[in-house]
């Protein structure tokens, strides 16, 4: 059988007692030497496993394959894939202008009266 010790995420004390649950349900624990008291063992993804998981899914994988392969949600797969990708400037997306070339542009104005 396998036994994990947990430690206190501040001071790193193995002198815990528990303490309850939070509203998710995740056990927290309390530190007798520092006073600590929180959920000892997040979820938390590091900034390395987000960047395999963007890489992951802009390979044309589904968000809800990456996110089982990973186990997050498929929401903070999308979220993560959003930051990674970084859309071009405006500067880089307008096309090059050519010298005397002329531009027209209309006007159209649209008036939405209200009903009485």
């Amino acid at each position: 059988m396998v036994t994990k010790t947990l430690s206190c995420r501040k001071c790193g004390s193995t002198n815990l007692v528990k303490n309850g649950s939070n509203g998710v349900g995740n056990p927290k624990s309390k530190c007798k030497d520092c006073g600590f008291s929180g959920v000892i063992q997040t979820k938390r993804v590091d900034e390395a496993t987000k960047q395999k998981i963007a890489k992951a899914y802009q390979k044309r994988s589904r968000l809800q394959e990456v996110g089982r392969i990973f186990n997050v949600s498929y929401q903070s797969v999308l979220r993560w894939t959003k930051k990674a990708m970084k859309a071009p400037s405006v500067a880089d997306t307008l096309a090059k202008s050519i010298e005397n070339e002329v531009l027209e542009l209309d006007e159209l104005c649209s008036f939405v009266q209200k009903n009485e």
